[in-house]
Order: structure tokens, then sequence, then C-alpha cells
């Protein structure tokens, strides 16, 4: 039987669980990923399997084929398969096992390892995210000004909001691991 390939729209989240769940349930319904798209995926149709699936972030790019095949295996050899990635997210899958929710990282060290890469790609991002509203609110409330005062100003002002969040989350992490602020 020739399988149907169809394109399944999926919602923009930021939560990872979520997104695994997602392809999870469209497997269920016969519907397994084979490409990742920028806003949907590329599945195909087909009830004679079903897979559970995770997303694991990576925030580097690999330096060489050599590098990706080694951290591929070291995967498979867990018993995922590999199914696609785009940008630092890669995606793998198994086969669906009743009562059973596998992880990708299941020893201390790799998962306190995928949550600091996450951790530090959100960073960077909500930094890049402040500095340009820093920017842009002063370039609106000051029209008048020079563009290099209009710079510094909105960057210092992103760095304060920065600062005040990064200090937010360190009491937020040293509160859940029952530590001090550092």
């Amino acid at each position: 039987m020739k399988k149907q390939t169809v394109f399944k729209p999926m919602k923009l989240v930021w939560n990872v669980q979520q997104m695994d769940d997602n392809l999870s349930e469209l497997s269920q319904k016969g519907f397994h990923m084979v490409k990742n798209g920028w806003f949907s995926k590329r599945c195909v149709k087909s009830m004679a399997e079903r897979y559970e699936y995770r997303h694991d972030y990576q925030s580097r790019s690999f330096s060489s084929k050599e590098a990706f095949a080694d951290y591929r295996a070291s995967l498979e050899a867990k018993g995922w398969e590999y199914v696609d990635s785009r940008f630092c997210w890669y995606v793998f899958r198994r086969p669906y096992e009743a009562g059973k929710h596998p992880e990708l990282y299941t020893d201390k060290e790799s998962r306190s390892g995928y949550f600091a890469r996450m951790h530090s790609s959100f960073q960077t991002l909500a930094f890049t995210n402040l500095v340009s509203f820093g920017v842009t609110l002063n370039l609106l409330l000051r029209s008048d000004a020079s563009l290099t005062r209009s710079l510094i100003t909105g960057t210092a002002v992103a760095l304060s909001l920065g600062a005040g969040i990064a200090l937010s989350f360190a009491a937020r992490k040293a509160k859940l691991q029952g530590g001090q602020v550092q």
C-alpha cells in the first residue's frame, strides 16, 4: 500500500514537552513526521506504526559530519531514530510503548546539559530583544536626538531591564535548587 504524504500545520509553542506531545498525538492518528518545516510538518499517513517523538536542542552546529554522526549514533544506540532537524532543534522518535514515557536524556548530567543549553540560548534571545526594544523605544521617544545617543541610551535601558530579568531568573533557579542567589 502506498503511503500518503500530507502537511500538518503546527502551532508555535515554547514548551518542548508540548511539541513532543503534538507529534506523538499525530502519530497516534496515523501521521508520522518525515520532514520538519517552518510552520508545518510533512507527514506520511500510516496506521501500521505509532511513535513517541522527542525534540533535542543543540545550541551549536556540529563542526563536522563526523561530530553529527557521533551525536546521532549515541541517541540511536539508546533506541531513538533520527527524523529531521531545523536550526538547532533535532527530532527523534522511537516506537510507542504503552505506559512508558521515554526521554532522550535520563542521567542527571545530560539532562542538566540539555537545560543549560536551552537556558543560555533563551538568555541570548531575551538580551537581543531587550536591546532592540530599548533602541526602538528611545528612537520613538527622541526623534530629534542623534542616532548614536539614541543607541547608547536604548542599550543602557535594555541592559538595566536585562539585569533585572537575569537576577529574577537566578533567584528562581536558586529557590528551585534550595540554594542562594549567586
